[in-house]
């Protein structure tokens, strides 16, 4: 018997939503904490497999050409300009840390990164680029709204659950930047769609992914704050 497509669209939202919280706690859990980096990349591969479970019950019930669209030029203009917009909530970030006399992001968090090999750490940027996109964009505002009718809850509650889902590899004040980008990156994939998300994600977060060690070695020395523009390594 064919499930609905109002049970599939909630499996999906479901799948969507809590599954990256099993990738953490693949990642934080014991055993694999113990490995170091490959507990980060243990943690990236769970978000592939559930990225693709949640679209795989997405497409049975929108079907996969709205949750997946195809790539179009305007969509990379809208990336482009949005993650310059996400890059320029970096200083909102740091006026903050000023204020506050605390630090962007704990150095221990760039350490953590900066520990990753750089083909691992490019593994990482892509995992946040492209499946964080799918999981708390495409798929749940997508299926939220065919759901509730509501564009406003659907669109509030996934920023809420990203936001949330960062705190455990991030401090609170660093949570800050979280939301006021990831509100940019959901501004992308309204108006862009979801590879106008998935490029201005990339760019917010290239520079940490890119360069953690260089940063983690200044931020040791005291020669620059650790807080760099990037909201994660992988929630």
């Amino acid at each position: 018997m064919l499930m609905e497509p109002t049970v599939l669209g909630i499996a999906a939202v479901l799948t969507a939503l809590i599954g990256p919280a099993l990738a953490i706690a693949v990642r934080d859990s014991g055993p694999v904490r113990r490995t170091g980096w490959v507990g980060r990349l243990c943690g990236a591969v769970v978000l592939w497999g559930v990225a693709g479970l949640a679209l795989w019950l997405g497409s049975r019930a929108v079907g996969s050409d709205l949750l997946v669209p195809p790539v179009d030029g305007s969509a990379l203009g809208w990336g482009l300009l949005f993650g310059a917009i996400g890059l320029a909530t970096f200083p909102v970030q740091m006026a903050a840390a000023k204020l506050l006399r605390r630090q962007p992001a704990p150095v221990e968090a760039i350490e953590a990164i900066a520990a990753v090999p750089l083909p691992g750490r490019i593994f990482l940027l892509l995992t946040a680029g492209l499946i964080e996109e799918v999981l708390f964009r495409a798929v749940p505002i997508i299926l939220l709204h065919d759901l509730t009718g509501s564009l406003t809850f659907a669109v509030v509650v996934p920023l809420l659950v990203f936001v949330l889902l960062h705190r455990s590899s991030w401090g609170p004040l660093h949570l800050l930047f979280v939301a006021l980008a990831g509100s940019v990156l959901t501004a992308a994939y309204l108006i862009g769609g979801l590879w106008a998300a998935v490029l201005a994600h990339l760019i917010i977060d290239a520079p940490l992914m890119l360069t953690a060690r260089s940063i983690a070695r200044r931020a040791r020395s005291g020669s620059v704050s650790p807080g760099r523009p990037a909201m994660d390594e992988t929630v």
